[in-house]
C-alpha cells in the first residue's frame, strides 16, 4: 500500500499545480506545456521587466534552480555553470522570484539563538515545472529518492502557502536548521 501511495504523490509532484497543465491528458504533453512557459515567461514577461543580454542563460539557470530546490541557496554554485558573475547570477533569481517561479523560504532565527543557519532555502514555484526542466517522470521520481525528497518539501511547501493564502491572519513561512544539523523543513507562524 505504501509503494502505491509512493507513486500517486509521485505522479501528483510529476503533474505539478498550473491548470492549464493540468488539462493535458498525458504526462508527456503537461512537459511540453511547462516547457513552453518558460519559453514565453522568458521572451515575454522576463523580457519587459529587465534588460538581459543572453536570455538563453536563464533556462538554464532555471533548470539548474530546479535541481537544487529545498536546499540552502548557494549563489556560487548556481553561477559556476555560466560565465557570469555572481552579481549578475543573483540579479537573475530576483528577477525569476519577480515572475514566481522562484521563491525563497527564509531562515527562522532570533538573536539569542547565534548557532543557527541564517541563509534562505530556494524552492521553486512549481514541482510540474520542475519535473519538465529535469525531464523527470513519476517513474523516475521513484527511482531517484533524493530528489522526490526536494520536490516532495516543495510541493508541500506551495500546497501550504495555497491553503494560508485563504486564511484570515496572515502566515509566514520560514525553515530552521542550526549547526549541529537539526532541521526543520517548514515553519509557519502566524500572526504580528
Amino acid at each position: 500500500k505504501v509503494e502505491r501511495l509512493g507513486g500517486v504523490l509521485a505522479e501528483r509532484i510529476a503533474a505539478g499545480g498550473y491548470p492549464p497543465a493540468l488539462a493535458r491528458s498525458t504526462p508527456r504533453r503537461r512537459a511540453a506545456w511547462y516547457r513552453d512557459y518558460i519559453e514565453t515567461l522568458v521572451q515575454r514577461d522576463v523580457r519587459d521587466l529587465a534588460r538581459i543580454a543572453s536570455l538563453d542563460v536563464l533556462p538554464r539557470l532555471l533548470a539548474l534552480a530546479a535541481s537544487q530546490t529545498a536546499r540552502l541557496i548557494n549563489i556560487s554554485d548556481l553561477a559556476s555553470p555560466f560565465q557570469l558573475s555572481r552579481p549578475t547570477i543573483r540579479d537573475y533569481v530576483t528577477l525569476l522570484e519577480r515572475v514566481f517561479v522562484l521563491e525563497e523560504l527564509p531562515p527562522w532565527h532570533s538573536n539569542r539563538l547565534s548557532r543557527l543557519v541564517k541563509t534562505p532555502k530556494l524552492h521553486i514555484g512549481d514541482t510540474g515545472l520542475a519535473c519538465a526542466l529535469l525531464n523527470l517522470d513519476a517513474a523516475a521520481l521513484m527511482q531517484d529518492r533524493s530528489t522526490l525528497g526536494q520536490l516532495l518539501e516543495t510541493f508541500v511547501f506551495q500546497e501550504l502557502r495555497r491553503q494560508a493564502s485563504w486564511h484570515q491572519d496572515e502566515i509566514r513561512f520560514h525553515h530552521y536548521r542550526d549547526r549541529d544539523g537539526t532541521e526543520v523543513d517548514l515553519v509557519m507562524e502566524r500572526g504580528a
